[in-house]
């Protein structure tokens, strides 16, 4: 009875999920509001003592749904993520260009100049620190500094993205047959990134969402 039904059950639940998708991108502007609201006081404190947390990465939801297994609990799933966070965290950094590390290290070399040139100018003269926008000069060279120092790779890293997968599949469970013997792809590393993405990313995703979802 419910195979004979398969078209008109279909296009009932097309017809739903269109109707959900539009009110919410009639609510979306104030449900933008209210993610800006959330966040700014749910990561303000935060990114304000430690700003490197945007640099970290972190599960995303995509990626939290994709491997979690059937009536898994919460509190579960996050052990078996936490537990393939650090070689998570190592496969992907392990991908680094030497073009970028270069540009990376003399912009870090020159933000970081900068912000100790005002810091001491602004000891020896305290006018420095009343300069307009002030501020989001120093804010912008420490963001600076943060993204470079994600760009820039651990000199004492070994490429082993093949065992790095390995001790991830142990703990996740379940990756992509495609995925075998292909870690050191860069197609596999953008597609795995999809499930582990930087916490920035994930942030402005969230804010965005009440936008992006409808569509």
């Amino acid at each position: 009875a419910v195979r004979s039904n398969q078209t008109e059950l279909a296009q009932r639940l097309s017809k739903l999920i269109l109707g959900v998708a539009l009110l919410n991108l009639v609510l979306a502007p104030v449900i933008f509001v209210w993610q800006l609201i959330y966040f700014s006081f749910s990561y303000a404190n935060i990114l304000r003592k430690e700003p490197g947390a945007l640099g970290l990465r972190t599960w995303s939801n995509y990626g939290r749904l994709y491997l979690r297994h059937f009536n898994e609990l919460d509190h579960e799933l996050d052990a078996r993520l936490n537990r393939a966070y650090d070689y998570a965290d190592r496969y992907l950094n392990s991908f680094s260009s030497p073009l970028a590390a270069v540009i990376a290290k003399n912009l870090l070399f020159i933000s970081g100049g900068l912000l100790l040139l005002i810091l001491a100018l602004g000891i020896y003269e305290e006018h420095v620190f009343q300069v307009e926008h002030l501020l989001v000069i120093l804010a912008g060279l420490g963001a600076i500094g943060v993204v470079c120092r994600t760009l820039i790779p651990d000199e004492n890293l070994v490429w082993c993205p093949e065992q790095l997968m390995t001790a991830i599949l142990a703990h996740v469970h379940y990756l992509p047959s495609e995925w075998r013997q292909q870690a050191h792809t860069t197609k596999v590393r953008q597609e795995f990134s999809n499930l582990f993405q930087f916490k920035a990313g994930y942030l402005l995703s969230e804010i965005f969402s009440p936008f992006v979802t409808p569509f």
